[in-house]
């Protein structure tokens, strides 16, 4: 089934996922372009469309309509797969599958013991609030404080924390002095690891444990998605070179700015020169030393490599004098902290408003005249529009 015809257009994403989930890219009419071998696995070699029920092969064309996470899929077998559909761009979905079938037995399980105990309601409640929170987002922050306030409500707790990809949350403060009550690993993918922990009085029963294994379960399911939907999303934003925004995803950030606000497109002066002199290593290195200055400086809110040795920042809350100050102590800093041979780097910028983000446009081709004005005039300056 691998090798199909098509390239993925997700950057990388056999050596991501090769290991881990099984991962599927297909086009939006559902045919195939490629998978991992996780996926053989999983299907037992079969595509998706001769592996689903005729109800979960329409639901998944929905999906690949309006790509989401957190869907329910059905095996003709009766297994169940949750689905995470990230659209990859290109007219292309990745899928990620997992086999939740033991969650959807326990929780089948659960609901016959309900029906005889009356207790249980509580439990039903619960289930269907867990549901709810912990599908509705893909940010970990809100999975993780979710996650501890859905538990903490349960199990009476007066503190329930998660550690999942090096971040703690907590519900309702901080954890008392002394060992917690209880914990339960949150197995998940992508070598991210998770810990569940409790402090209450008392050992839980078997029917707490039983559902609080349950929420735990389907909150590791949650954080594996928010992880792989954090790593795609920062692949299609940021520039692989040098960490900083590209332009997909100065973009995206353009309607949080504070308004009105200040754009510099600056250029690095001379860098052709640099590539033919000194090889593409070096102007690489020079790129991401100059991205790394910037960040260090903190001179600029929003900072993107719009192409080649090109740069665009938005200042928020700045006018064209006050940016044009701002730039000029950056570029006294570059061409001082960045030499080649002896030589300092230096670059060139032109400064226009921006008051809005409808007028982004008309904003970088002020200044790019700006720009060039800088160019014309000697390179090493920064000119407003």
């Amino acid at each position: 089934m691998t090798g199909a015809v098509g390239v993925p257009v997700v950057p990388g994403w056999k050596a991501a996922f090769r290991d881990v989930d099984a991962a599927v890219v297909v086009d939006r009419a559902g045919g195939e372009l490629d998978r991992n071998p996780r996926a053989d696995a999983l299907t037992g070699g079969l595509r998706l469309a001769e592996l689903l029920t005729d109800e979960s092969c329409t639901k998944l064309d929905r999906v690949l309509a309006a790509p989401r996470t957190g869907v329910e899929l059905i095996t003709v077998d009766g297994a169940v797969l949750d689905v995470a559909a990230v659209d990859a761009g290109d007219g292309s979905v990745l899928l990620v599958l997992r086999d939740v079938s033991r969650y959807a037995a326990a929780a089948a399980k659960l609901a016959v013991v309900t029906d005889q105990l009356s207790r249980r309601n509580r439990d039903l409640s619960t289930l269907y609030e867990v549901s709810a929170q912990l599908s509705s987002t893909l940010n970990l922050a809100e999975l993780g404080e979710a996650t501890c306030q859905l538990i903490g409500e349960y199990i009476g707790a007066c503190t329930v924390t998660v550690e999942v990809d090096g971040h703690r949350y907590s519900w309702p403060g901080h954890p008392p002095a002394g060992p917690a009550s209880g914990s339960l690993p949150l197995p998940m993918a992508h070598g991210a690891a998770g810990v569940l922990r409790w402090w209450r009085t008392g050992e839980l029963d078997a029917s707490e444990r039983r559902l609080t294994s349950l929420i735990a379960g389907r909150a590791a399911v949650g954080f594996d998605n928010a992880i792989l939907h954090a790593t795609v999303e920062r692949q299609a934003d940021h520039d692989a070179l040098t960490g900083l925004l590209n332009r997909a995803g100065l973009l995206r950030l353009l309607p949080t700015v504070a308004y009105p606000a200040a754009l510099v497109l600056l250029d690095l002066d001379h860098f052709k020169q640099v590539n033919d002199r000194h090889g593409h290593d070096t102007g690489d290195h020079v790129l991401v030393r100059v991205a790394g200055t910037f960040r260090a400086m903190r001179s600029t809110e929003i900072l993107a490599r719009w192409g080649g040795e090109e740069f665009v920042s938005v200042l928020p809350a700045t006018t064209v004098d006050d940016a044009v100050i701002a730039m000029d102590r950056a570029r006294r800093r570059i061409s001082s902290a960045i030499q080649i041979e002896g030589e300092p780097v230096t670059f060139s910028a032109g400064v226009a408003s921006l008051d809005s983000a409808e007028e982004f446009e008309q904003a970088v081709a002020a200044a790019d005249d700006a720009l060039y004005r800088a160019k014309t005039a000697g390179r090493d300056r920064i000119e407003p529009a």
